[in-house]
């Protein structure tokens, strides 16, 4: 077990050290709270000792927010003196579950290192401190100076299972014909809602040449961790070499869905390679993506072939999701595409059969025709799902906030439906109630009654 010592007690430090030396490694002890999450980064501990001691101008709460945010694996055991409960109910809210005395025994420590209390121990009294839990808020940051996915106010997704011994390995591209078709929204609402399955590691790719903006969707925007960043890196360092550990790190953990990583785009400002650099990347990350063991890797990635590395993910994806906007002009623009003479799509050698169209947009007046037009010129797997056209959606989308942070009955079925056709049978459906379908609206009516 890697441990860092950020006490700010030097005696305290030396003691720790002494007493568990056979059972631990000290990898680091910082002086201040600056220097914590590098250390943390530096040497990927699993465990981070703080205490009221450590010095800094950083506030303990957004020190701990800021781990929690980039190294949700690593975890947390405070040492504390007199603590209010507002801060109790922080350090609660954000998975600190360990809180010792200043005056704790070694037994309390070494239970804290190999036999840390779990949510069922300290259920009751989180209870109590019910009123307090919301008094320590997000930083007070501007919007673009957020360097991290925000946890509060996340109501996590319980899916209902089914457990199997195996799954394939899933490459999933999320892919339309023209720009503003709902992909990225369903890309990352997707990935949430997979994550949701704990036997699930997600990786979710942001690969979208021109208009990389999956990290707007979560509200966030990290300089160091992206795939910008990464490019910049490996042009800074001849000696550069891509492995498991250094993809790891410009990997954004999910606070809430610790099996979701994310790698946000390129989103620096900066020269575009030449389309065989973004391929030969790809190919790479993907290799070390499948050597992480990770069962399903989604793709976000520039409409139509904008960027020569689209065709490269329409051909290595197991399954290609189409979202196609419903609107006049969309469909025209599927059918140029997928016209068998003159199109682009079939010189392209990509297989249509992996091919699954989903309607964005949609309304209860044009849907039925839109998705028979849709899929008689597919000619391939009929239309999978539908995103309605709503009010709800295009907020979250404004707002940085993915719609599953507080799921419905109706989003759950919407990306419930997603989710299975990636995984088949892996997730079921609620349970209907009378009269109504999962998504809680009239039986066999994908927009509720009809007027």
């Amino acid at each position: 077990m890697k441990v860092i010592l950020a006490t700010g007690v030097l005696r305290l430090n030396k003691q720790i050290e002494q007493r568990f030396e056979k059972d631990i490694e000290i990898v680091g002890k910082p002086l201040f709270r600056e220097a914590v999450e590098g250390t943390l980064a530096r040497s990927d501990a699993d465990v981070v000792i703080l205490s009221d001691e450590l010095e800094g101008v950083t506030e303990m709460t957004e020190l701990i927010l800021l781990l929690r945010a980039r190294h949700a694996k690593a975890r947390i055991i405070y040492i504390g003196r007199k603590m209010s409960p507002e801060f109790k109910a922080f350090l609660y809210k954000y998975n600190v579950f360990d809180i010792l005395n200043e005056k704790f025994s070694e037994e309390e420590m070494r239970n804290a290192f190999f036999s840390p209390k779990s949510w069922e121990e300290i259920s009751v009294e989180i209870g109590n401190l019910d009123p307090f839990i919301n008094e320590y808020e997000k930083p007070n940051v501007k919007p673009e100076e957020v360097d991290r996915i925000e946890r509060v106010d996340y109501t996590r997704i319980k899916p209902a299972v089914t457990n199997k011994d195996s799954l394939y390995q899933e490459i999933v591209a999320f892919w339309s014909v023209l720009d503003q078709s709902g992909k990225t929204f369903s890309a990352t609402n997707t990935a949430l809602f997979l994550a949701a399955n704990p036997d699930l590691k997600v990786l979710l790719l942001d690969f979208s040449i021109k208009n990389p903006v999956s990290h707007l969707h979560y509200g966030f925007q990290d300089g160091d961790k992206n795939l910008g960043a990464l490019i910049d890196d490996m042009d800074d360092d001849e000696e550069f070499v891509l492995n498991n550990k250094v993809l790891e790190y410009y990997l954004i953990t999910h606070p809430v869905y610790q099996n979701l990583k994310i790698l946000p785009g390129r989103i620096l400002r900066s020269a575009e390679k030449e389309p065989e650099f973004y391929i030969r990347l790809l190919a790479e990350i993907l290799e070390i993506a499948q050597s992480m063991n990770f069962s399903t890797i989604l793709i976000d990635m520039d409409s139509g072939f904008q960027h020569p590395i689209s065709i490269y993910i329409l051909r290595k994806a197991t399954k290609v999701l189409l979202h196609v906007n419903e609107s006049p002009g969309a469909l025209f623009a599927v059918r140029n595409m997928f016209d068998p003479e003159y199109g682009e799509f079939v010189p392209n050698l990509i297989q249509k059969k992996k091919l699954y169209p989903i309607l964005n947009r949609a309304t209860e007046e044009h849907y039925d025709k839109f998705t028979h037009n849709l899929d008689a010129i597919i000619d391939g797997n009929k239309t999978v799902n539908v995103f309605k056209e709503s009010n709800q959606i295009h907020a979250s989308i404004m707002a940085g906030s993915p719609i599953l942070k507080q799921p419905t009955d109706e989003s759950y079925t919407t990306f419930f439906k997603t989710a299975n056709l990636i995984h088949p049978g892996l997730f079921k459906p609620l349970k209907s109630k009378k009269g109504s379908d999962d998504r809680g609206g009239n039986k066999f009516s994908l927009f509720g009654k009809k007027k």
